[in-house]
């Protein structure tokens, strides 16, 4: 239909922290403003009564879902017909409450549904989904779902229900908002921890950095503070979320450096990223409640490196233990949420008293094995025991067809089916937010961990990234094109389905490659949380901001393997390809029958788009204007694209542009604002104030002679005085964290001189001087 937006990718499931840390800060909604249930321990799972944001009596509940179960007949609600050549497959549902569910007065939660049916054995197959009817009502929903299969398709379905190692399944996609609290804890000072990097001559002040067992590890959940200025009468105080730093060894140099507390997470979260077709989608989990106090008796362990028993060396000690990870797919209760002994201060306005919450929406998935016997279900099977399976064919398909780009392309053809194709993706790319101004999904986070066996402190950095697919609609159409010669007579058009296959993903972090902790999800994507030492950092920055085409850092691959066979999809973490540009258009028919489309960036960087491949209505068009061209944030473009063959309706003619070629135009600057977790936002690096008797003047006159040279710098409380016993003197003074990531020399710095003369005369700076020298000669001109 006209008027094609952005193409949103579903969002397989993230974290609660991760959804604070990723793009925009977000001050949060009052309660009295709410228009959708709450969670009231921030958990979002279908064990949680939610309730009303008006009044917190009434409750409501996320149902699972079951085959539906005749009364009449005490038979599944499955039926099989022959209808216009094709198998008409009925399945009915439907809702239940989780155990966990103990009110009877319940409502059931507002969400929006969709089923997929897949089995595994040789390779995932996808069953699609022809018509859905979700039959809400008041106290129960009662979906039906049909499938349209083929003969091979069928009988290819009826022999998954009979084998274990088909894995057949039925999954109910729950999609939901609700709201969950956010609040942030008023700081301890006591939990300061300096560390010092090797590439870094300083000291540097790092939150702590949890790192749970599990698949991934959590780091606290990044705040955003508002810059508090500077008093530009008298001597500069400690901001509020900041404290003098003295700690033995490092006060001597640091005692004057204002530096900001460490903030100690409120919730973590662990997610399970499982293969849809395989385990339950990806869950938001509770993974522990903490306040502000720490005690030595209890530890957490690094699930890197396990040992015989399953777990790992500990990594650091905390309050309270994490739980022992959850059996899948459904986690039972956890533990009730340990009081808060500070007060909860919001982070918009500390005089505000009112809980502030954000929105999740989220899809969650309620599995269904469909496993049966033919002898006990024989009204499942009507022809008996289905025939073996015909398995599946590899072909390759070059694309494009030529040139340097050239790249084989795998399709996995059904032989069951005949006519349907399994495709892999092109890549693997950073997803996009889902909201204006469409930044990437990528964030990284600074802190420590201590290994509790050795003492010793390791300064961390860890990503977090959404992976998304990336395919071209060009490609497929070509692959469409040429595996027609491949389709059995009177098996219809080929039909390319994406390939949903149990894999692996290999990724380039500074130390080598890894792993990755969370499995691939070939068509929703999935999120990576992998750490790595904070003097790459850089490194890393290096990549993002210039492409890194010859580094292997920041690239990998996913495997998949199919028949013995390993099959690579490339990764690559490039903010100047997104796996979604922020472009979007709209159609306009003309009266010779082209189409005006008007390109739109909605984004907040510049896009290079290049010529683009166009259809309507599923053919090919062609396209003129032009392109390529460079569009500014919110800037238009115009194109005409002329179709192949009349649309049946003009007004009403759906335009598809392949716009994987389109480059986002990197600024390194917003590179940073859009990534870094900005609690840590300054580095202190010493500087050397010198002066000598001459500079102080040997003139004898009163009012030319200075008696004391005093230097206040941004950020630091107190000021610095020379004079004729102390001639110089080092401090460490806070330089911008992205002047070092961005390798933009040794990080500049404000400072004011006050000069005061033998007489008692003196003469102050109203405005702030700035250099990044190491070397500071007083008294400046």
């Amino acid at each position: 239909m006209p008027g094609a937006q952005l193409r949103r990718v579903p969002r397989p499931g993230m974290d609660l922290e991760t959804l604070r840390r990723i793009g925009p800060f977000r001050p949060g909604i009052p309660r009295s403003q709410l228009t959708v249930p709450v969670s009231p321990d921030g958990r979002v799972d279908d064990t949680v009564l939610f309730q009303d944001p008006a009044d917190a009596a009434k409750a409501y509940y996320l149902p699972r879902y079951r085959l539906r179960v005749s009364q009449a007949t005490g038979h599944y609600e499955i039926t099989t017909s022959l209808a216009d050549g094709l198998w008409r497959t009925t399945f009915g549902l439907e809702s239940f409450p989780a155990p966990e569910i103990s009110r009877a007065d319940a409502t059931i939660l507002p969400h929006q549904l969709s089923v997929s049916v897949s089995s595994a054995g040789q390779m995932v197959r996808d069953y699609p989904v022809a018509e859905f009817t979700p039959n809400f009502g008041d106290t129960q929903v009662r979906p039906e779902f049909v499938l349209l299969l083929a003969l091979p398709e069928r009988d290819a379905l009826l022999r998954a229900f009979t084998r274990d190692e088909e894995q057949a399944r039925l999954v109910v996609h729950r999609s939901i908002t609700v709201a969950v609290q956010s609040a942030w804890r008023k700081p301890d000072p006591g939990v300061l921890v300096v560390v010092k990097p090797d590439v870094l001559d300083t000291h540097v002040i790092l939150p702590d950095l949890v790192l749970s067992v599990g698949p991934n590890p959590i780091p606290e959940p990044i705040r955003h503070f508002e810059p508090i200025p500077i008093p530009e009468e008298g001597t500069p105080k400690p901001r509020p979320n900041e404290t003098l730093l003295q700690a033995e060894g490092v006060a001597e140099r640091l005692a004057q450096v204002n530096l900001r507390q460490q903030l100690v997470v409120d919730r973590s979260f662990r997610r399970f990223s499982l293969q849809p077709a395989v385990a339950a989608a990806p869950l938001l989990r509770q993974v522990v409640v903490r306040d502000d106090v720490r005690t030595p008796d209890v530890v957490v362990r690094d699930h890197r490196t396990p040992s015989g028993d399953g777990t790992g060396p500990i990594v650091r000690d905390h309050r309270r233990p994490l739980p022992i990870p959850w059996p899948l797919p459904v986690p039972p209760v956890p533990p009730v949420p340990i009081p808060d002994p500070g007060p909860v201060v919001v982070v918009d306005d500390p005089n505000d008293t009112e809980s502030r919450y954000l929105l999740v929406s989220n899809t969650l998935d309620s599995v269904v094995p469909l496993r049966f016997d033919v002898d006990a279900h024989p009204y499942l099977f009507p022809s008996g025991q289905p025939a073996a399976s015909k398995g599946f064919a590899t072909l390759v398909v070059p694309w494009p067809a030529e040139g340097p780009t050239s790249r084989n392309h795998v399709y996995f053809q059904d032989q069951n089916g005949g006519n349907v194709f399994y495709y892999l993706p092109d890549a693997f790319l950073i997803g996009q937010l889902a909201e204006a101004p469409y930044g990437p999904e990528l964030s990284f986070t600074v802190g420590r961990a201590t290994d509790a066996q050795t003492g010793t402190e390791r300064a961390l950095a860890l990503i977090s990234v959404h992976l998304v697919p990336q395919t071209s609609p060009a490609r497929l159409y070509a692959a469409a094109a040429a595996l027609a010669g491949h389709v059995p007579a009177g098996a219809g058009p080929p039909e390319l389905r994406a390939a949903v296959h149990p894999a692996t993903c290999t990724l380039g972090l500074p130390g080598g490659a890894i792993t990755t902790h969370a499995p691939p999800d070939l068509v929703r994507g999935w999120w990576v949380s992998e750490s790595f030492a904070f003097d790459d950092l850089r490194d890393v920055y290096a990549v993002l901001t210039t492409g890194g085409a010859a580094s292997a850092l920041l690239r990998g691959r996913v495997d998949v393997t199919v028949d013995d066979e390993v099959h690579q999809v490339p990764v690559e973490l490039r903010l100047d390809r997104p796996a979604v540009p922020p472009l979007s258009w709209m159609e306009k028919p003309g009266s010779d029958g082209s189409l005006t489309v008007t390109l739109l960036n909605e984004g907040d960087v510049e896009l290079d788009v290049p010529v683009l491949s166009a259809w309507t209505d599923g053919a090919a068009a062609s396209m003129t204007g032009p392109l390529p061209a460079t569009l500014a944030p919110g800037a238009t473009l115009d194109v005409t694209v002329i179709p192949s063959q009349a649309p049946a309706q003009p007004d009403k003619a759906d335009v598809t542009l392949d716009v994987t070629g389109v480059r986002v135009v990197v600024q390194p600057e917003q590179v940073v604002s859009q990534t870094l977790d900005r609690r840590v936002e300054r580095l202190p690096r010493v500087v050397t104030l010198i002066t000598t008797t001459g500079g102080l003047g040997t003139s004898g006159d009163p009012e030319r002679d200075l008696s004391v040279i005093g230097v206040q710098f941004e950020g630091v409380s107190g000021a610095v005085l020379l004079d004729h016993t102390t001639l110089q003197h080092d401090i460490a003074v806070p330089v911008p964290l992205e002047d070092w990531l961005l390798d933009r020399g040794l990080g500049s710095f404000r400072f004011r001189q006050t000069l005061v003369h033998v007489s008692g005369r003196s003469q102050a700076d109203t405005d702030w001087r700035s250099t990044d020298s190491n070397l500071l000669a007083l008294p400046q001109p």
